[in-house]
């Protein structure tokens, strides 16, 4: 429930509404959580990119995990694009931004391998 509240006090702070953020990236914690936030936030799935299926909870990096997976979409059309990052953790913490990607530089995941694998 912090999160969601978090999140409107962000919003009320800035004098948007959540449906003009148009990318919503959570730490991915777990599914039934992520799920729920975006219940609570009444918004649609698709505006909530993931990353916990393909890498699982990886901790404090899973937002920048999930910015890099799906950097192509969070590239497009981001002339004025509001991204709104949510992170969350162990100790009640939570933290919440809005970030205009215009200009923003995103990259892809860089994997490195060890060769002994």
């Amino acid at each position: 429930k912090e999160i969601k509240k978090n999140i409107h006090e962000l919003l009320q702070i800035t004098a948007l509404s959540a449906d003009q953020i148009d990318v919503f990236v959570m730490h991915q914690a777990n599914k039934l959580l992520n799920d729920s936030i975006v219940k609570q936030l009444g918004q649609v799935p698709d505006k909530f990119p993931e990353s916990l299926s393909q890498y699982g909870n990886t901790s404090n990096t899973t937002i920048p995990l999930t910015i890099c997976l799906h950097h192509e979409r969070l590239k497009m059309n981001t002339n004025g694009k509001l991204c709104c990052f949510a992170g969350f953790g162990v100790g009640l913490t939570w933290g919440s931004a809005i970030v205009d990607l215009d200009d923003s530089l995103i990259l892809d995941i860089i994997e490195i391998r060890d060769e002994r694998d």
